[in-house]
C-alpha cells in the first residue's frame, strides 16, 4: 500500500483505492484490473461473471433480516480519464498512479487521480468483503469504457440482473444526482493533400497552453477556454494575411475533457511575416482579456521554426480554419429557470431534502457551482415529499471540441454533443453533419452515443437516502440533475421502472491533472452508502409513490 493511505479508515476502502491505482486502467485498458477483481472474488467464493468486454457482475446474498428487501444493484465503472501535465513522463499503459497527500486532500503526481471512479469501485468492493455491513441481496456491476462513451454498459447482459433498485456510485459531488444529460461523440474527417513547400515560405509553430480544462459536462458552464477553439481563432487571425498553409494541427487527448493544450505548424509568405505576428499577438491579447477571470493562465506562443518539406494546400488549410471556427462550442442553451423558486418547507414536511438555493463553496472560480441548484421539496401526502428540482444555472445543451488530430493529410475533429433532451442532442449532431457537408470532402460519423436520464420526482430511493443523510448529519442533502453524463440513462432504458439514484464522492477538477478528492468526504459518503443499504429494509413500507405530486 502506498504510504499516503496507511492508517486511513475505512481501511478496506483505501486499500482498494490504492490497489486500483496500482493497475493501469485507462479506457480500453481495463482488462488487467477486471481480471484482478474477478480472480480475487472468485477465490473468496463469490458468484462472479465477466463478459468479453471485461464487465463484471458480482453477487452477494442478503444479510439476515433483509431477505425480503428488494435487491440492490451497486454500479460503478472501472476505467479512468488519462490526462497529464505536459512535462510529465507518466506512461498510463504501464505506470501506477502515484498518489500524494496534502492534509485531507488526495491527488496525483502530475496526472489525473482516477478517483473518478476508483472511489465508487472501492465502495462496492469493500461492502462485498464486509462481514458487518447489513444490506439486501446485492449485484455489484462494474463496467468498462464509461469515459469513452459508455461502451461497456451498452454490451452488458441486463437480462441477468434481478435488481430494480440501482445505486450508481459515479457521482462527483456531496449529494445525489437524479437525472443527467445524454451525449454523443461525432467525428469529422477533413480530407486534404500535401504539396511541396516553397523556399519563400516562413514556418511557424503556434502553441496554446496553461488552461484549466476539466470535465466537459460538469465544468463547461464555467466558460473556461478550450485550446482547440482558441487555436482555431489564432489560426484564423494568421490566415487573413494570405498565403497560409497548415502543416500539422493537434489538440486534446480525451473527448470527455475540455482541451487544455493544442498546437499547430503553418507556413506563410515571407512578406507576410510581420502582419502574421501582429495579428496573432492581437488575437492573443483579446483572448487573454476575455478569459482573464476564468482561465488566467492562458498562454499563446508563436515562434519561427525550420522549414518543413510539405504543407497542406491553401484551400485545404482554409477549409480547416473555417470548419473549426464554425463548429458549435461551449454552452449553447441553459436549462429553463421557470421551474419556480425553491421554498423552505414547514417543519413537519422536512424529510432531509434540501429546500434552499444556496451558493456552493469551492476553490477557484466557483468551480462546482454549475451543476444545478438545490432541490425543492413539494408537499405531498402524509408528510412525504415528491422530489422537485429548480434547474437554474444548469447547462442544457453544449458541445465540446475535445480532440483534433491528423491521420496522414486528413484532419480529424471530435465533438462531444450533450443535452438533457435527446431531440436537441440529435439536432446538434445534425448541425455538425450539415457543416461537414457544406465543406465538401469532409466525412461525418457518430462514434458513441448514450441516452439522457430523465428526472423521476417520485423516487423512493432518493427520499430514503435524503432521510438517511439527515439522520447522520442533521443537514439537508443536495438533490440535483447533472449536465454530465453517466450510465444511469442506459440502466433506465434497459431496466424500465427501475428506481435509480447516482451517489458518491465529490471530486474536484475531474478529468484534469488537478483532480483531487477529500479523505473526509470519502469517509462521509461511505457511511451514507452503508446507511442507505441498512435503510432498504423499509423501502417497501414507504407510501405508494404514485400518489406523490409530480413535476
Amino acid at each position: 500500500m502506498q504510504e499516503v493511505f496507511r492508517g486511513l479508515e475505512p481501511e478496506r476502502v483505501f486499500w482498494w483505492f490504492d490497489r486500483i491505482a496500482q493497475i493501469p486502467h485507462g479506457s480500453g485498458r481495463e482488462q488487467e484490473l477486471s481480471d484482478f477483481i474477478y480472480e480475487y472474488f472468485r477465490k473468496l467464493g463469490f458468484s462472479v461473471t465477466q463478459d468479453q468486454h471485461w464487465n463484471l457482475i458480482i453477487r452477494k446474498s442478503a444479510t439476515a433480516g433483509y431477505e425480503q428487501a428488494p435487491a440492490v444493484i451497486l454500479e460503478a465503472h472501472l476505467d479512468m480519464v488519462c490526462e497529464k501535465e505536459a512535462d510529465s513522463g507518466h506512461d498510463f499503459d504501464r505506470d501506477p498512479i502515484r498518489v500524494l497527500r496534502d492534509g485531507d486532500r488526495l491527488y496525483a503526481d502530475g496526472t489525473t487521480l482516477g478517483a473518478d471512479n476508483a472511489t465508487g469501485v472501492a465502495f462496492a468492493l469493500s461492502i462485498l468483503e464486509s462481514e458487518t455491513a447489513v444490506h439486501p441481496a446485492l449485484e455489484v456491476v462494474l463496467t468498462t469504457g464509461e469515459e469513452a462513451g459508455l461502451t461497456g454498459v451498452k454490451r452488458l447482459d441486463f437480462s441477468s440482473l434481478k435488481g430494480r433498485v440501482v445505486m450508481n456510485l459515479d457521482c462527483s459531488d456531496e449529494g445525489i444526482v437524479v437525472g443527467c444529460a445524454g451525449a454523443s461523440v461525432v467525428r469529422l474527417e477533413l480530407a486534404g493533400e500535401f504539396e511541396r513547400s516553397r523556399r519563400e515560405q516562413q514556418f511557424y509553430g503556434l502553441r496554446v497552453s496553461g488552461l484549466l480544462g476539466g470535465h466537459c459536462g460538469l465544468h463547461i458552464g464555467l466558460g473556461r477556454g478550450n485550446a482547440n477553439v482558441i487555436l482555431g481563432r489564432a489560426l484564423a487571425a494568421a490566415s487573413r494575411t494570405g498565403g497560409f498553409c497548415l502543416v500539422r494541427v493537434e489538440g486534446g487527448t480525451q473527448n470527455g475533457a475540455i482541451c487544455r493544450e493544442a498546437k499547430a505548424v503553418f507556413a506563410v509568405e515571407q512578406g507576410d511575416m510581420t502582419a502574421v505576428e501582429q495579428a496573432v499577438a492581437e488575437c492573443a491579447r483579446e483572448l487573454k482579456h476575455e478569459l482573464a477571470d476564468v482561465d488566467p493562465g492562458l498562454e499563446i506562443e508563436l515562434e519561427k521554426i525550420p522549414n518543413q518539406t510539405a504543407v497542406l494546400s491553401q484551400e485545404d488549410s482554409a477549409a480547416y480554419v473555417s470548419l473549426i471556427n464554425l463548429l458549435p462550442s461551449g454552452v449553447l442553451e441553459m436549462e429553463r429557470d421557470d421551474e419556480g423558486e425553491a421554498k423552505e418547507p414547514s417543519a413537519p414536511q422536512d424529510d432531509g431534502i434540501s429546500g434552499e438555493t444556496e451558493k456552493r463553496t469551492g476553490e477557484g472560480n466557483n468551480e462546482e457551482n454549475n451543476r444545478g441548484s438545490h432541490e425543492e421539496p413539494n408537499k405531498g401526502f402524509h408528510g412525504e415529499s415528491a422530489l422537485r428540482l429548480a434547474m437554474n444555472h444548469l447547462p442544457e445543451t453544449s458541445c465540446n471540441i475535445g480532440m483534433v488530430y491528423m491521420e496522414g493529410s486528413r484532419i480529424c475533429i471530435h465533438c462531444n454533443c450533450r443535452s438533457s433532451y435527446g431531440s436537441k442532442k440529435r439536432w446538434l449532431q445534425e448541425k455538425c453533419r450539415l457543416l461537414a457537408a457544406c465543406h465538401g470532402r469532409t466525412a461525418y460519423s457518430v462514434l458513441t452515443d448514450y441516452p439522457e436520464w430523465e428526472f423521476n420526482p417520485d423516487s423512493r430511493l432518493a427520499r430514503l437516502i435524503c432521510r438517511e443523510y439527515r439522520a447522520q448529519t442533521g443537514e439537508p442533502l443536495l438533490v440535483e440533475r447533472s449536465h454530465g453524463g453517466n450510465e444511469c440513462g442506459t440502466f433506465s432504458k434497459r431496466l424500465p421502472g427501475a428506481d435509480i439514484v447516482c451517489m458518491g464522492t465529490k471530486i474536484h477538477h475531474a478529468h484534469s491533472p488537478r483532480e483531487w478528492v477529500g479523505i473526509d468526504v470519502i469517509q462521509k459518503e461511505y457511511r451514507l452508502l452503508l446507511g442507505a443499504l441498512r435503510a432498504m429494509k423499509d423501502y417497501e413500507r414507504q407510501e405508494d409513490k404514485s400518489q406523490c405530486t409530480s413535476v
